[in-house]
């Protein structure tokens, strides 16, 4: 094991201590039942893995009809590639931020996702060229 691990597997029990300890579980939306062992806390660093293409996709929906947005919510959570999705206002339908190991296996999902989908209209691509900022600290008042 890596240095690097190390730091990360104590980083990552004390957080799931303070967490267990302060009873923020359900809170953060953690369900951790005081067993620290279930809970696993996890930010890698996505040039250190395969995962090097970070795409954020536009997707335009044929109509904004109740149903056809369910269903593409619920298409969109079972993408393991989907990191983010946003449904929002604007004439875009959702934002999805996207992680794939190289444009074929993205190509593979804009179509599976995208022009297989009788839903959507069409869809625009941004390719990240480099990472500025990327977080997940968020503001507790």
């Amino acid at each position: 094991m890596t240095r690097g691990f190390e730091i990360d597997r104590t980083v990552a029990y004390l957080l799931i201590h303070i967490i267990i300890e302060a009873r923020l579980g359900p809170t953060l939306g953690c369900k951790c039942n005081n067993q620290p062992r279930r809970l696993a806390v996890a930010i890698v660093d996505l040039y250190a893995v395969q995962s090097t293409i970070t795409a954020i996709a536009e997707v335009f929906l044929r109509d904004e009809m109740a149903a056809t947005i369910d269903e593409a919510k619920a298409r969109f959570r079972e993408e393991p590639e989907v990191q983010q999705c946003y449904y929002v206002t604007g004439g875009t339908s959702f934002v999805l931020i996207v992680i794939t190991t190289d444009m074929r296996s993205y190509e593979r999902l804009t179509r599976r996702l995208f022009e297989e989908n009788d839903h959507v209209n069409r869809f625009r691509t941004l390719v990240a060229l480099d990472r500025v900022k990327a977080g997940t600290a968020i503001s507790i008042p």
